[in-house]
């Protein structure tokens, strides 16, 4: 990266101080350098400069500017949804194309040798890419939820039978944000459907890797729980479903173990707990939430109250308090300096 660091310094040496003629000057290097080898990182360099040389008045107009975009933005993926619930598929394909297009071909979001741009719905999605996909590129928010672009798209194609499509669009939409649990969620559905048990439980066990919500973690446990039906693993299958509802009453979860006491004759008391911990072991799968998430948690929470950041203290430890009783959680606070 010499080569972009030379570039960067000349630019930089360059500037004159004198606002309008930087602008027009940066402008002019951004046209220059339009077809180098580095002309997004040198654009994505300029630009910054560029924001920071605009009136106050420029700023706030651009930051306006894009509250509207984000917000149609939004309303349009809302709109879609109810377009295809209401199967006018045209109409709702032709609200997403243009959005389709600005995440695929913009050269606002494409990635360079420097940074990558990823769409996380929330802080702990971030925490969590940067532990289990240990990203080699500086990892920028993208300013639009492109991830739900394409869980529209693909409960699009899904209402439509287009299982190929729909897979399609929600791998996309796990490029944007894989620790998106709405869209491995759709994701891990389409891959049922099309009876991909392989990757259907490869996938799941990425979910229970990093579930950080109880819903999402029952979630796991009851797709664990098809995977072993699939398989005629009725026992095993019927420790699934009590697991899930450790996390999250579910109607869908009590059917199958009703199912499954009827059919397969199966006992219906309660699984004790060594049953249970030696059907996580043998399945690799947690026995509750996966403890490294609940400590990635506790660092954001203790990180944010030293830094003074108490709102974002509270919002890691909300992610924690479902997991623990209130004495436990009381003890985690005090070794995390409350």
């Amino acid at each position: 990266m010499e080569q972009l660091e030379s570039i960067v310094k000349s630019i930089r040496e360059n500037l004159t101080g004198n606002s309008q003629k930087d602008i027009k000057y940066l402008q002019g290097c951004m046209e220059l350098y339009r077809d180098h080898p580095l002309h997004r990182e040198i654009a994505r360099f300029c630009s910054q400069l560029l924001y920071k040389l605009m009136p106050e008045e420029s700023r706030q107009h651009f930051a306006d500017m894009f509250s509207q975009a984000f917000d149609k933005f939004r309303a349009h993926l809302e709109e879609a949804r109810k377009l295809t619930a209401a199967r006018d598929f045209d109409k709702a394909r032709e609200l997403l194309a243009p959005h389709i297009q600005e995440a695929e071909h913009s050269a606002l979001f494409q990635p360079d040798s420097e940074v990558e741009f990823r769409s996380f719905a929330e802080p702990m999605e971030m925490v969590l890419f940067q532990q289990f996909y240990q990203p080699k590129k500086n990892v920028q928010q993208a300013p639009f939820p492109f991830h739900l672009l394409y869980l529209v798209q693909g409960e699009l194609e899904l209402a439509q039978g287009n299982l190929k499509n729909a897979r399609k669009a929600l791998e996309k939409g796990l490029r944007w944000d894989p620790a998106s649990a709405p869209v491995r969620a759709a994701y891990l559905a389409v891959l049922k459907d099309e009876a991909d048990w392989e990757s259907f439980g490869r996938v799941n066990r990425e979910a229970f890797r990093e579930a950080f919500r109880p819903a999402d973690l029952a979630r796991c446990y009851r797709n664990q729980g098809a995977l072993l039906l699939h398989k005629e693993d009725w026992q095993g299958a019927r420790y699934a479903y009590l697991m899930s509802l450790n996390f999250q009453d579910s109607e869908e979860a009590k059917k199958q173990l009703q199912t499954l006491a009827e059919n397969q004759k199966l006992d219906g008391k309660p699984a004790t707990r060594e049953e249970l911990a030696a059907f996580a072991q043998k399945e690799a799968i947690p026995l509750g939430p996966n403890p490294e998430v609940l400590r990635l948690a506790a660092g954001g929470a203790q990180a944010c109250h030293k830094a003074g950041r108490e709102k974002e203290a509270e919002y890691y430890l909300g992610l924690i308090r479902p997991f623990l009783t209130e004495k436990d959680m009381e003890e985690l606070k005090k070794k995390l300096g409350y």
